[in-house]
C-alpha cells in the first residue's frame, strides 16, 4: 500500500469523528519480567530471515542475545523514552493492534494510529498476515503528533498492525499513543459493571478494586464494582475497606449472600447489571486474578463496535510465569463434549521468546466457542435474552453459557491484549477433589443441552473412560462423587437448584471416608515406602505406545483388581509417585502409592480396594446404561427447563434466602 493510500483525504478526515479504542500502555509497577508483553527493543529478524535460519538459530538464546527485552531508563504508564539509535517495536501482545479481530467481528473498516513525540523520530507502520509475513506500509518522520490512517481490509484470517519507533536525532520520548476508529458521538457513553465473586479472599477483591483507581479513563467507564461475598471472612471487615470504598466514590458495592459458587456469584452480577439503567455490560472477574486494567477498557470499546452483541473474553496469562500466555482460546469438542485449547500452537506460549514477528501462530485469528470466566464481558442484550448461568456452582458454567449464546446468535471472541494473570489449571487437582462431582454432573447436563449427536455421540464413551481411569488409578474418592453426579443427572433438571447450596459441602465432607481424599501436608507424616515384592527390572510401567499396548495395559490393570492387595501395602505405599507420573497405566499396577498433589503442598496415600473397584464398576455400568437409554427423554427435559432455570426470576428466589 502506498503512503498516499495510507492517508485519507483532508476533507474526509475533517468530517470523521474518531473514537480511541486502544491506548499504548506500559507495565504498571516494578516487575521487569513483564516488559516483553509491552515492548520489543530492537527490530526482530524479518520473516524472510527467519525462514532461512536453521532450527538452532531460532531459539531463546538467539533471541535473548539481541537484548530485545531490556527495560527503558525512563517510562510512565503512557510514555517511554527511546535513546538515540534505538528502535522500539510495539509488535507485542499488549501494544500491537489485533487488526484481524476488528475486521472480522466489527463494522470498523479504517483505523488511525496517533503518536505524540517529544524529540524527532522515524515511525514505521507494519502489517502482518495470517501466515506471519509482514511488511512496512507507511513511514513518518518528525516530532509532535504523527498520524497514520490505515484500511482494515487485508486481515481476513489473521494479522496485526504495529508501529516501530527509531530515535534518529538524539533521544525521543513517546508522550502518548493510541489507536482510534471512526464513530459518531453516542447519546451516552457505554459503561460496564465489574462483578467479582469471592469466598474468603476479601483482600484480593479489594486489591483488584484498587487497580481501577489508578486508571481514570478505565474507571470512568465503570458503572459499578460489585463484590459478591459468599464467605465467612467478609470484605467489609477488612481494615482497608472503608478507604477503598471512599476512593471508589460510591461505585463499590458488596453483596453478602450464601455460598452459591461461581455460577451463583456471577449470576448475581448479571442480575444486578440487568437492573442498573446505566450499565451496558457486565465484566465477570475472578477474585484471584490480576487484571491488566487497560484490557477492561479495550473489551468495552471492542464490544461497542461489534456487528452484533458479542461476548468479549479476556485471555489468561500465567500468574507464576508471567510472560506465558496460558490460554489464547477455548473450544468444546462436540463429539466427545470436552473442553480444550483451540490449538496447541497457541497454548503455553512464552511471549518473552515467541513474538508476533517471529511466530506465525500468533498472527492467525483464533475463533473460540466460549471464554473462561476468569475475565469475560457479557452485553446486557445477551444476558437479557438468554438468561443467567445455570445453577452449576462451579465448572462448565462458562462453557455452557458460551454454547447457549452461540445457539441464539451471540458469538464469543477471546481478544488478544485483553487479559488477566491467573493460576493455570495445570497447577490444580480439581478433578480429584470435591470438585469432581461438578466436573461430571455439569458436563453431562451441558452435553444433554447442546450435543448435536444422537445419544451424545462419543461423549458417553469418553466420560465412561474417565470413570474407569479413576478406578484403575485407585482414586475412589473422586469416583464416588462422579457416580453421585450421574445419579443426580438422572433426576432431571428439578435437582439443580435444590442441591446448589448443599452438594459442595457434602462432597467435601465425604473426603474423610476415603484414604485418597485426605491430603497429608506434613512430609514428616508421609508413610515410608516399602514393597514385599520389588518390581522386576526396577522400571515403572511406560505410557502405552499404540492401541494394542493400550488395550494390554488396560486389561492387565483390570485383572489385577480381581485379587486382594498385599497386606503390607495397607500401611506402607509400594511406591512414591510424582504428580506428573500418576497415570492409570502406572497406578493400576500398584497396591498402594504415595502421590503428590499438583500444587506441591502435600500427598495422598492411595490404597487399592478390589471390593470397592467391583462395586463401583457395576454401579458405573448400570448408570451409564440408564443415561444412554434415556438420553432423548433427559435431553428434552433439560432443554425444556433451560429458560426457566436460568431466568433472573428463578435465581432471585435463591439470592433472597
Amino acid at each position: 500500500m502506498s503512503q498516499v493510500q495510507a492517508t485519507a483525504a483532508v476533507s474526509e478526515v475533517a468530517l470523521t469523528q474518531w473514537t480511541p479504542v486502544q491506548r499504548v500502555v506500559f507495565p504498571d509497577g516494578e516487575d521487569m519480567s513483564l516488559w516483553p508483553l509491552y515492548v520489543d527493543w530492537g527490530t526482530a529478524p524479518s520473516s524472510a530471515a527467519l525462514s532461512a535460519m536453521t532450527e538452532d538459530d531460532v531459539n531463546p538464546a538467539f533471541l535473548m542475545s539481541r537484548g530485545p527485552h531490556r527495560p527503558p531508563r525512563e517510562f510512565t504508564r503512557r510514555s517511554i523514552r527511546v535513546e538515540e539509535g534505538d528502535r522500539l517495536s510495539l509488535a507485542t501482545y499488549f501494544n500491537g493492534f489485533p487488526a484481524a479481530y476488528w475486521q472480522h467481528w466489527t463494522d470498523v473498516r479504517r483505523v488511525r494510529f496517533d503518536i505524540e513525540l517529544k524529540g524527532r523520530a522515524s515511525v514505521a507502520m507494519l502489517r502482518s498476515s495470517a501466515r506471519g509475513t509482514f511488511t512496512t506500509v507507511a513511514v513518518r518522520s518528525g516530532e509532535g503528533v504523527l498520524s497514520f490512517e490505515l484500511p482494515l481490509d487485508r486481515f481476513g484470517d489473521g494479522g496485526w498492525l504495529w508501529p516501530e519507533i527509531e530515535a534518529t536525532e538524539g533521544a525521543t520520548t513517546v508522550v502518548r499513543a493510541s489507536w482510534s476508529v471512526p464513530g459518531t458521538k453516542r447519546a451516552r457513553t457505554t459503561r460496564a459493571t465489574i462483578a467479582m465473586t469471592t469466598f474468603n479472599m476479601p483482600d484480593e477483591c479489594l486489591k483488584q478494586a484498587r487497580r481501577f483507581l489508578s486508571e481514570p479513563e478505565v474507571f470512568g467507564r465503570l458503572a459499578e464494582v460489585l463484590i459478591m461475598d459468599q464467605g465467612t471472612r467478609h470484605v467489609v471487615d477488612e481494615p482497608d475497606y472503608e478507604e477503598v470504598n471512599a476512593a471508589l466514590g460510591g461505585k463499590l458495592r458488596v453483596i453478602e449472600q450464601p455460598n452459591l459458587g461461581g455460577s451463583g456469584g456471577y449470576s448475581r452480577g448479571m442480575s444486578e447489571m440487568l437492573a442498573k439503567p446505566g450499565s451496558d455490560y457486565v465484566i465477570l472477574l475472578d477474585d484471584d486474578a490480576e487484571i491488566e486494567t487497560e484490557g477492561a477498557l479495550r473489551a468495552i470499546n471492542f464490544a461497542d463496535h461489534c456487528l452484533r452483541p458479542t461476548i468479549v473474553g479476556g485471555q489468561m496469562l500465567n500468574l507464576h510465569e508471567r510472560t506465558i500466555l496460558h490460554s489464547m482460546g477455548e473450544t468444546v469438542d462436540s463429539y466427545r463434549f470436552w473442553w480444550d485449547s483451540v490449538s496447541g500452537d497457541v497454548a503455553e506460549i512464552d511471549l518473552a521468546q515467541r513474538t508476533i514477528r517471529t511466530d506465525p501462530a500468533l498472527n492467525r485469528r483464533v475463533d473460540v466457542r466460549y471464554n473462561g470466566w476468569w475475565m469475560c464481558l457479557i452485553p446486557k442484550t445477551v444476558a437479557s435474552e438468554i438468561g443467567l448461568s445455570l445453577p452449576f456452582f462451579i465448572k462448565w458454567d462458562d462453557a455452557e453459557y458460551g454454547l447457549r449464546a452461540a445457539e441464539q446468535g451471540f458469538p464469543t471472541v477471546s481478544m488478544p491484549g485483553v487479559a488477566v494473570w491467573h493460576v493455570p489449571w495445570t497447577e490444580k487437582d480439581d478433578g480429584l477433589d470435591w470438585q469432581a462431582y461438578f466436573h461430571q454432573r455439569n458436563r453431562w447436563v451441558s452435553a444433554l443441552l447442546h450435543s448435536p449427536y444422537p445419544r451424545g455421540g462419543g461423549f458417553p464413551k469418553s466420560s465412561f473412560a474417565v470413570d474407569v481411569k479413576h478406578l484403575l488409578s485407585l482414586q475412589y474418592y473422586p469416583e464416588s462423587l462422579r457416580l453421585q453426579a450421574l445419579e443426580d443427572v438422572l433426576k432431571g433438571p428439578d435437582h439443580l437448584f435444590p442441591t446448589l447450596l448443599t452438594r459442595a459441602d457434602e462432597a467435601r465432607s465425604r473426603a474423610r471416608d476415603f484414604d485418597d481424599g485426605q491430603l497429608i501436608s506434613d512430609a514428616a507424616n508421609f508413610p515410608e515406602a516399602r514393597r514385599a515384592n520389588p518390581v522386576k527390572g526396577g522400571k515403572a510401567p511406560s505410557k502405552p505406545r499404540n492401541m494394542v499396548s493400550f488395550g494390554v495395559k488396560a486389561v492387565t490393570g483390570a485383572l489385577r483388581q480381581l485379587h486382594a492387595p498385599d497386606d503390607l501395602a495397607r500401611t506402607h505405599p509400594q511406591e512414591v509417585v510424582a504428580n506428573t507420573d500418576a497415570r492409570w497405566w502406572r497406578l493400576s499396577n500398584l497396591d498402594s502409592a504415595l502421590v503428590s498433589n499438583a500444587a506441591g503442598s502435600g500427598a495422598w496415600f492411595y490404597k487399592r480396594d478390589n471390593v470397592r473397584f467391583r462395586v463401583d464398576l457395576r454401579r458405573c455400568l448400570h448408570l451409564y446404561s440408564e443415561l444412554v437409554t434415556h438420553w432423548d427423554r433427559l435431553a428434552e427435559e433439560y432443554r425444556a427447563a433451560l429458560t426457566d432455570v436460568t431466568s433472573p426470576e428463578a435465581w432471585s428466589s435463591v439470592f433472597e434466602r
